[in-house]
């Protein structure tokens, strides 16, 4: 799940941009101004982010991580490393571009540079809300609001809308979520909406394209179950994938033999796609390495 993510309202003006800071770029290369590796880096890689271009990013930023370190004290280490954090979350690295928002956040009070204090914190915020920390990207989003009020920054505006996204992320969570097969004999009910999902790659996940959420086992009720499902089992024989024997709709998995600790698997596909929006969806890899891919 992306977080109200930026999108530039002149996207040929911001392939403008990024083509005069590969030549700065190149010139500071040329020069051999290390502060101007740094700088032109961080800002080419923020460009090439908003112009969903983040891969090559990341790849720039990488590169001059150690320059970068160099100028530990200066503005534009700062800028750096809110470039690198922002490029690591959309490359799907959420947990690793945490430290590098701290970096760049600590840089940023230490120097008194409340504009890119106000910048961090957005993005920051950003990130956490993907995570599913809602609390902390609450308090994070209020602080580059008070940040944004005190420059006049007309940016307040993108920070109110991303405090009211939370709202609406919070009350959806409130919400017991009900979701059924396409002919509705099997229908599920949710305690609450789940932070992650997994997409598997399993010899079966990979021919049923499920979705998986998981819950403590009877904590999600299924109705119709089992008069209108009929089950799998194979492998190690724990659990069963259930379906509905009418349309055909897969809809959860449950363990055989319920012990302590066990879980339910429900396979979203069969909520409303905003749900789904809602979720930050992992990719696991069950076919070789039992791990997962991001």
């Amino acid at each position: 799940m992306e977080f109200q993510r930026f999108t530039a309202p002149d996207l040929v003006a911001v392939e403008a941009s990024i083509a005069e800071q590969r030549a700065q770029l190149a010139l500071a290369l040329q020069a051999g101004d290390d502060l101007g590796l740094v700088d032109h880096t961080a800002d080419l890689a923020s460009l090439l982010t908003t112009a969903r271009g983040e891969a090559e990013a990341l790849q720039l930023l990488q590169a001059q991580l150690d320059r970068a370190e160099q100028f530990s004290a200066s503005e534009v280490a700062g800028w750096f490393w809110n470039a690198y954090a922002t490029a690591l979350q959309y490359n799907g690295l959420r947990d690793e571009a945490t430290p590098a928002f701290a970096k760049a956040l600590a840089l940023s009070r230490a120097g008194g540079w409340l504009r890119l204090q106000s910048f961090v914190l957005q993005h920051w915020g950003r990130n956490l809300a993907e995570q599913g920390n809602l609390d902390q990207a609450q308090s994070t989003f209020e602080e580059a609001l008070s940040l944004r009020r005190q420059l006049d920054d007309p940016r307040a505006a993108f920070t109110e809308r991303a405090l009211a996204g939370l709202a609406e992320l919070r009350e959806l969570r409130k919400q017991r979520l009900h979701g059924a097969c396409h002919c509705g004999a099997v229908r599920l009910t949710l305690p609450s909406l789940p932070e992650k999902a997994t997409r598997c790659n399993c010899s079966l996940c990979r021919r049923l394209g499920g979705l998986w959420a998981y819950y403590e086992f009877g904590t999600v009720t299924v109705e119709g179950h089992p008069e209108h499902t009929t089950g799998y089992v194979w492998g190690d024989k724990t659990l069963r994938t259930v379906r509905c024997s009418h349309c055909g709709c897969v809809t959860h998995w449950e363990p055989l033999v319920p012990e302590a600790g066990a879980r339910h698997g429900v396979n979203l596909n069969n909520f409303d796609p905003q749900v789904v929006a809602a979720v930050q969806v992992r990719r696991f890899d069950g076919a070789q390495t039992w791990t997962f891919l991001d």
